[in-house]
């Protein structure tokens, strides 16, 4: 919500309002990151704040870190419909459409009555047909 805020100001040309947002959701994901550094989805948030910022390094080290405990956790945890989710949304935010619809397909069989599961096989279909 809060890069959401940023991204509108950015829009709207107030420059000391977008960095101030971006800084506030940096700090927000930092104190996430703390507290689960492990997690897949603070790690994709902070790789959106930073593709937001241009910084490319710093975004594309967080969407490695991403993908790692993604992949992780789905090899761990096979039947978890989260975690299938979850390396999902990494495959989609590097591109791998493909692969990306794979697991999002995997977490709607294996949690068929999820909304979010649906919804997001059902967005990356579109994109690969």
């Amino acid at each position: 919500m809060i890069r959401k805020l940023a991204e509108c100001y950015q829009n709207m040309g107030d420059e000391g309002r977008f960095r101030a947002f971006t800084r506030l959701a940096l700090e927000v994901d930092g104190r996430r990151l703390k507290k689960k550094p492990h997690s897949a989805a603070v790690h994709r948030s902070l790789t959106r704040t930073y593709q937001l910022l241009g910084d490319t390094a710093n975004a594309d080290k967080h969407l490695a870190e991403a993908l790692r405990y993604a992949l992780r956790r789905a090899s761990r945890s096979p039947d978890d419909a989260a975690a299938a989710y979850s390396l999902g949304r990494t495959y989609e935010m590097l591109g791998r459409y493909d692969a990306a619809l794979e697991q999002h397909e995997r977490a709607y069989r294996l949690k068929p009555t999820s909304r979010k599961y649906r919804k997001a096989y059902y967005r990356v279909l579109r994109v690969v047909q």
